[in-house]
């Protein structure tokens, strides 16, 4: 049986964006994801994703507050 290893997501907010990475259980491995929320306030957001090739993507749209980043995060 293989045992399931605990995650870690690490997030950095500032004042027009959010970044984050997500760690496997050994912190000498790189992200597993990492990415952005920023332009938050401004007229053209944009949500970045770095990973495994097939589920890296950048999408570009209004992010008006903070609020709204988070849940674009989250979901």
């Amino acid at each position: 049986m293989h045992a399931i290893g605990s995650h870690y997501l690490a997030i950095n907010a500032g004042s027009s964006s959010i970044k984050f990475a997500l760690y496997d259980s050994d912190p000498a491995h790189a992200p597993l994801f990492d990415g952005s929320i920023a332009g938050i306030g401004g007229a053209q957001g944009c949500f970045t994703v770095q990973g495994p090739p097939a589920a890296s993507f950048i999408r570009r749209f209004t992010i008006p507050e903070h609020v709204t980043a988070v849940n674009v995060l989250l979901d």
